[in-house]
């Protein structure tokens, strides 16, 4: 019997672990929401055929990441889509901005896009690998 519980206990134990590695990974994907409209300024409601690039520059260029053509919602205008997967390779410190089409319509201007995003990047931890859990690299400071 005891045999039976500590097996079942250390069953346990082991998927504890199997479930919680992927659920600590840090999401590729960036939230973004947005509200169509067409030129009266008319909020829009239905499905409408869009495509998400990022880019290094704010005009020109080429895009570092496409997402789409997709089929978006878009309910009295509010729309909700999830971009990438996104590597860190995206993000690397520099600005980028969001190009949004709309069928055929490219919005303009671009979105930069700010702070959150670049959350992707502590995948890598700005290229350092830690050597054990909580490994941190910082300078020591010495107070005199």
């Amino acid at each position: 019997m005891k045999n039976i519980i500590f097996s079942a206990l250390f069953g346990f134990w082991v998927l504890s672990f199997v479930i919680a590695a992927p659920a600590a990974a840090v999401p590729s994907y960036i939230n973004y929401q947005g509200v169509l409209r067409d030129t009266a300024g008319t909020l829009q409601t239905g499905n409408f055929s869009m495509t998400f690039k990022i880019y290094g520059v704010e005009t020109g260029g080429t895009a570092l990441l496409t997402v789409g053509p997709q089929t978006v919602t878009c309910n009295t205008g509010i729309y909700n889509v999830q971009l990438g997967p996104v590597d860190n390779t995206v993000f690397d410190g520099s600005d980028k901005w969001l190009e949004v089409i709309v069928g055929s319509d490219v919005m303009i201007p671009r979105l930069k896009i700010n702070a959150v995003a670049y959350a992707i990047n502590s995948l890598a931890l700005g290229g350092e690998v830690p050597r054990r859990p909580g490994f941190r690299r910082w300078r020591q400071i010495r107070w005199r």
